[in-house]
């Protein structure tokens, strides 16, 4: 099973796959208890988008002169959503992925030996952050806005298949996961 890297932070979640994956031995807890480690770590790291940034952009959206017959109520829940993503302290994971927090050895250690370790088990975690934000290249054509999560990351895996340059990261990332299948076949 492959799955975009901030879902390490959802401790339940992660714990049900990998027990549904392997059953409950005391390795599969070991990990699982270094899983909602890293997760509560990460959960302490306060987001990159400072207070006063939070703040600057409230008061810009509270100038801006809004009629609700046209529209502007969908355009401002538009432009609240998307300050609610930037505020999210997963956002780090989610669009930096493991090398985001080279900065922190303990947590870069530990979210390295966590995505290894379900790894072994079938649970891949997308290294990146995002599979669809892997093959940005790729991806060019394809607008994030009026496409769903799940189009977008279908389209990606369409376009990895089809992509003639089959060398770098997500590559090896497919060929570990082929790889996996592979042995758990045999």
């Amino acid at each position: 099973m492959i799955v975009d890297l901030d879902a390490l932070v959802d401790s339940e979640k992660v714990a049900d796959i990998a027990e549904a994956l392997t059953g409950a031995s005391s390795d599969m807890h070991d990990l699982i208890e270094k899983q909602r480690d890293l997760a509560e770590g990460i959960r302490n790291q306060p987001p990159t988008f400072t207070e006063s940034d939070a703040r600057e952009r409230l008061e810009q959206l509270s100038r801006q002169k809004l009629d609700w017959r046209n529209g502007d109520d969908n355009l401002l829940r538009r432009q609240l959503a998307e300050l609610s993503g930037i505020v999210k302290r997963v956002r780090r994971l989610k669009e930096g992925g493991v090398s985001a927090y080279k900065d922190d050895p303990e947590i870069y250690s530990l979210l390295n030996e966590v995505v290894d370790g379900f790894a072994q088990v079938g649970l891949f975690f997308v290294p990146v952050g995002q599979l669809e934000d892997w093959v940005v290249q790729l991806m060019a054509d394809v607008p994030k806005r009026g496409t769903s999560k799940t189009d977008r990351a279908a389209i990606a895996a369409d376009c990895i298949r089809a992509a003639t340059d089959n060398s770098g990261d997500v590559w090896a990332f497919t060929r570990r996961v082929l790889d996996y299948l592979r042995a758990a076949r045999k």
